[in-house]
């Protein structure tokens, strides 16, 4: 099911260019301000300041990782070929290629709505070009937060609420902006737990909208970051 923004979401965005709020456009949202058109992505409004521009880099950064997985899948099928291997390697390898092919099925389903039907480049190309990812930058560059927000159990995470909750006691918490929030779990357990009207989190742009009665609606939005996150 794609992910469809809230209907109070407009009113939480606005241009990264001019400030100025945004309208609907069908799928798409203007801003007259800029004179812009910001497209949705799966239904993940992507609001970059030049969305045509970032979206071609990030098709070609996408595309050249799947491609250097592809690479060292082909590196480690190439060991396997010797006759030599000791069991417990060749299990190891084994597995190697295994989960490499998951993360590319998991990668592409993720970022299916980046349409890469038009690229067509190898590997080889891309070291031609000298294709790399900033390190600070790359696709996989938050695993570690959205491993330690969301797999590696509660107990830091609850910690880490309580602390900033406590903080906030006697405070406006109608709507909160939360900043360097890594994998948006903090942003998602105050929101959860303080209930404001509205929650964003911009570095990893998650966004949500709440009612007296709990979670109303909420939705991921793609910003200056391209962080993957739950909401």
């Amino acid at each position: 099911m794609r992910a469809m923004p809230s209907p109070d979401l407009t009113d939480l965005l606005a241009c990264p260019r001019s400030d100025a709020p945004l309208t609907r456009e069908g799928d798409a949202f203007r801003s007259k301000g800029a004179d812009t058109l910001y497209p949705s992505l799966g239904g993940v409004p992507f609001l970059f300041a030049e969305p045509g521009v970032a979206l071609d880099e990030w098709r070609g950064r996408y595309h050249a990782r799947l491609q250097q997985i592809r690479h060292d899948i082909e590196r480690l099928q190439s060991s396997l070929q010797a006759d030599d291997l000791p069991e417990l390697t060749r299990a190891r390898l084994q597995r190697m290629v295994e989960a490499q092919e998951r993360h590319i099925g998991e990668l592409k389903a993720l970022l299916e709505p980046l349409d890469l039907v038009h690229l067509q480049a190898d590997h080889a190309t891309y070291l031609a070009l000298r294709t790399r990812q900033p390190e600070d930058q790359g696709l996989e560059t938050y695993y570690a937060n959205l491993h330690r927000d969301w797999c590696w159990g509660d107990e830091e995470n609850a910690v880490s609420r309580d602390v900033v909750a406590a903080a906030l006691e006697g405070h406006d918490v109608s709507r909160l902006l939360v900043l360097g929030a890594g994998g948006a779990r903090l942003a998602y357990d105050l929101h959860r737990s303080l209930a404001p009207e509205a929650t964003v989190s911009p570095a990893v742009t998650f966004c949500a909208a709440s009612s007296s009665i709990g979670l109303r609606s909420s939705a991921t939005v793609a910003s200056g970051a391209s962080d993957r996150c739950r909401s």
